[in-house]
């Protein structure tokens, strides 16, 4: 059975947006920062401690186009209990399986008690991750409250432990530099993802990992037709990691770097091109496999996940 932290119980793992530390009064419901004198309510499981006039434009727009997002939670339930039953027969989860299995095999070197998860979304990575390590503290972040509310339905069957909080991820709010954060599909929703990743990287946190788009010559000459930076439903055109920006930024602030890099192609892609094929689902995962491989001694691809370890 899933618990939910209530903020007393994980606010101290975090600062104030302001940048107080341990500045909090906490109550049932809400906290109050002393040096701003603000306050946060924490509602249906959702500590928010986000102050909308703080975001940036993208930030924004992702947040309120989240507000978009039917509130029906029974439906949501049915349709994660699907997922569940499908996992790794679907096309997306099994174009996920083998880069979120890395990122597991990774954390599980780390001696952590509790993982940050940043951009969490509905929490779909909770399931991907529970088939490979046994995760037991999750703090779970992201820009809107909506979706972070479908998580415990989403974990229901598992036994976690969550904490759930709205942040700005530009703020740098989390005051834990021993525990692991986890970025997954979020820093190229920012305005500056290496901006970002180097201030992370500042702050000198132990374990840094990631799962993210990446840049090539490729993917970048599609970009000019509109075919590998596409508009998202929040308005938004993400950006792609730039390995070589990576590296350089692991040099500058002492992180040892492990990465591999894969070839994933789109979804709906996919079902433009082949999807009325029989059967060539499994030929086509056997050649993005193969491309994987090969390309991969180069550090070629157009994802990648990595682990940045502190020296």
């Amino acid at each position: 059975m899933t618990k939910i932290l209530a903020p007393s119980e994980f606010i101290y793992f975090l600062s104030c947006s302001c940048s107080a530390v341990n500045q909090w009064h906490v109550s049932n419901d809400t906290v109050f920062c002393k040096k701003c004198s603000r306050t946060f309510y924490f509602n249906e499981n959702v500590l928010d401690l986000i102050s909308e006039s703080e975001l940036d434009h993208i930030a924004g727009r992702e947040r309120q186009s989240s507000l978009r997002i039917p509130d029906n939670t029974d439906e949501f339930l049915r349709s994660v209990r699907m997922e569940r039953y499908f996992i790794w027969r679907n096309y997306h989860s099994r174009s996920r399986k083998k880069p979120m299995k890395w990122l597991a095999r990774q954390l599980m070197r780390t001696n952590y008690r509790q993982i940050f998860l940043m951009g969490a979304g509905t929490g779909r990575e909770l399931l991907y991750f529970q088939q490979f390590v046994q995760l037991k503290t999750v703090l779970c972040s992201d820009v809107s409250g909506k979706v972070l509310k479908m998580i415990p339905c989403r974990c229901e069957p598992y036994n976690y432990t969550i904490a759930l909080f709205t942040a700005d991820i530009k703020r740098y709010t989390i005051i834990d530099k021993e525990s692991p954060i986890i970025f997954i599909n979020v820093l190229h929703h920012t305005s500056d993802m290496h901006a970002i990743l180097e201030g992370y990287c500042k702050r000198a946190y132990s374990d840094i990992f990631m799962l993210e788009s990446c840049d090539n010559v490729i993917m970048r000459f599609f970009a000019r037709f509109g075919l590998s930076r596409r508009k998202e439903y929040s308005g938004i055109i993400p950006d792609r990691l730039n390995i070589r920006k990576m590296q350089a930024i692991c040099r500058k602030h002492r992180y040892t770097l492990s990465l591999k890099t894969w070839w994933i192609f789109p979804r709906d892609y996919y079902y433009g091109l082949f999807g009325r094929i029989p059967g060539f689902e499994n030929m086509f995962f056997f050649i993005m496999e193969i491309l994987t491989t090969v390309t991969g001694l180069f550090k070629f691809g157009n994802v990648v996940t990595a682990h940045l370890k502190k020296s």
